[in-house]
């Protein structure tokens, strides 16, 4: 943006702006602290989609876990009905007469 539009829309948004020794335009603390503080919530915001991701992994581990167990029940109760109906008969043993 040119200094002529920066000045014009930091005025224009309350700010003071003062030119440095070069004749640049310097905000004004104010506008320097927006700056600082919409830095601040972008990495606030960072940290939250960063717990936000690990929450939602750990949601997806415990949906395994669960599917986990569900399987392992239902493998259980196959077991169980097909052991229950069985029955061993030892094979009669060959003597070869």
């Amino acid at each position: 943006m040119p200094p002529h539009e920066l000045l014009a829309a930091a005025r224009a948004d309350g700010c003071q702006v003062r030119l440095d020794d070069s004749g640049a335009p310097r905000l004004s603390g104010t506008a320097e602290a927006k700056a600082r503080r919409a830095k601040e919530l972008g990495a606030q915001r960072e940290g939250v989609v960063a717990e936000l991701q690990v929450e939602a992994e750990k949601a997806e581990a415990a949906s395994l876990a669960e599917a986990v167990r569900h399987i392992d029940e239902a493998a259980r109760l196959v077991w169980n009905e097909m052991t229950r109906t069985w029955t061993w008969e030892p094979e009669e043993e060959d003597d070869g007469e």
